[in-house]
């Protein structure tokens, strides 16, 4: 039997410092190795072409793990859920009901899927815009390759750690009943010899602000 990843995508949150949902942000496909699997469309929203992009890490692995294409949605979950109709009937979706009270309500609901389903968990966040296929199954690789039971990345000159990250089903219950207000950092942190480190600086560039979007727009314009 093929090990269980529950690959799942955390993408609940109000975006509210950017002051739009980043999730729905309509743009142009145009990034290498990513780019066919968007051929048939013209623009669509930002969590499609990331939701793809993990699609393409499911590929890449089949017949090596048996894994599960999640999201976790919370504000403006139905309007995402239109968006994704072509999607849909390849992934798992789960409503966050407490998506205003934090991130850590969405990964301990990740975590507790993955439970329920006996998998290992891989969590990976919607702004993570400079992430592709490719960092995905390096961060996998090297959790498949490590004899510690989680592996997640860092950015040493900042001094900073966080997803994409991978933890085996048997140490999963570390990521339940996180306060709501907190991430998955804090148990990285605390549990940090159970840890392998995969220094990927651009996990770390996030999606928040005007000035990040400006970024953002020079790699996914919203028109050609």
């Amino acid at each position: 039997m093929l090990e269980r990843l529950s690959l799942t995508l955390l993408a609940a949150g109000q975006s509210s410092r950017l002051g739009q949902n980043k999730c729905l942000l309509a743009c142009l496909n145009t990034q290498g190795e990513d780019k066919a699997l968007s051929a048939h469309f013209d623009v669509e929203p930002w969590i499609s072409l990331k939701l793809k992009q993990l699609l393409a890490v499911q590929a890449h692995y089949q017949g090596r793990l048996d894994i599960e294409l999640v999201v976790v949605l919370g504000f403006q979950a139905q309007s995402i859920k239109d968006q994704l109709a072509p999607l849909i009937n390849k992934l798992s979706v789960l409503d966050n009901e407490q998506w205003q009270s934090g991130m850590g309500s969405s990964v301990s609901l990740a975590a507790a899927h993955a439970l329920n389903t006996k998998s290992a968990l891989l969590i990976a966040l919607v702004d993570q815009w400079q992430l592709e296929t490719r960092h995905y199954i390096s961060c996998i690789d090297a959790w498949r390759a490590s004899s510690k039971p989680i592996t997640h990345t860092v950015n040493k000159a900042r001094s900073a750690l966080g997803p994409p990250l991978v933890c085996e089903f048997e140490h999963l219950e570390l990521f339940l009943n996180l306060p709501a207000d907190v991430g998955a950092r804090r148990v990285l942190k605390q549990h940090a010899s159970l840890c392998e480190q995969v220094a990927l600086d651009r996990a770390f560039v996030d999606l928040d602000t005007e000035n990040d979007l400006k970024l953002f727009r020079t790699h996914f314009p919203e028109t050609h």
